[in-house]
């Protein structure tokens, strides 16, 4: 089953892609292609809407924060980049599990804000 760009008429072949996804054609329209039509930035965003959780600031790197949670699970639902040499682990750890991610990071700052981090201030 094809899809047509509803701008510049490219057709795209729907059972390449996974079910519900949406792709940027070469004329830079956006196509949803669960059900062809334009997509408009308010859906894009409620599409790729942030997990629900609680933060935790980091002072390291995205990157670097990925490799040390490979695997931990405990509730971390997603990592981003708060700036430079910085991230934000998006978490639903309470307790035990909340002091066993904190210590991922004995020897970096965390805190549950980014003012926080800013003032070396722990997590709490």
């Amino acid at each position: 089953m094809a899809i047509q760009c509803p701008k510049c008429g490219a057709e795209y072949d729907v059972t390449l892609f996974a079910f519900g996804r949406s792709i940027q054609c070469e004329c830079g329209e956006w196509v949803d292609l669960a059900t062809g039509h334009r997509q408009t930035p308010a859906e894009r965003e409620e599409y790729m809407a942030d997990p629900k959780g609680d933060k935790l600031y980091v002072n390291l790197s995205a990157a670097q924060v990925r490799r040390r949670l490979k695997g931990f699970g405990h509730g971390v639902r997603k990592i981003q980049s708060a700036g430079k040499n910085r991230a934000v682990v998006i978490h639903t750890a309470t307790g035990q599990h909340l002091a066993e991610l904190e210590a991922v990071f004995g020897d970096a700052k965390v805190s549950d804000s980014e003012e926080g981090l800013e003032a070396g201030g722990g997590a709490g």
